[in-house]
């Protein structure tokens, strides 16, 4: 399962940046916090409005796993935001979610890699 989500984040991030459209790129914001020596850094559109987003979302539901993943990175999220147990996804986290969610994974001095998520927040009173 831990390799689910990143594949799955990975696989959707190739598929937005392969479905080019006229319309604006993506929110890019949390780049800026993201040190430049940093392992990895995946960043993800959540801008339902962009036809770039909605091929993703089509192209990833067929996966066979799609619907594990979403699942998992989910209930990761209400986690990380600490609102496990109160309510659902879209009441707890999706309400205050703004454009874009990015992850990066951080060089340090122990065996382990640090990790730094980044979660752009719409509506900072439904976020705290």
């Amino acid at each position: 399962m831990r390799t689910l989500v990143p594949a799955f984040l990975v696989t959707l991030a190739v598929a937005v940046a392969g479905c080019g459209s006229g319309s604006s790129g993506p929110a890019t914001e949390a780049a800026k916090l993201v040190p430049a020596d940093a392992l990895a850094y995946v960043n993800l559109s959540l801008d339902s409005t962009r036809p770039a987003v909605s091929q993703a979302v089509k192209l990833a539901a067929r996966f066979p796993s799609y619907p594990l993943a979403v699942a998992a990175l989910q209930t990761r999220l209400g986690l990380l935001a600490g609102r496990s147990g109160s309510g659902s996804f879209s009441q707890s986290v999706r309400a205050w979610l703004g454009q874009e969610a990015a992850i990066a994974q951080l060089s340090t001095s122990t065996a382990t890699a640090g990790s730094l998520v980044i979660l752009d927040v719409r509506d900072h009173g439904k976020a705290q």
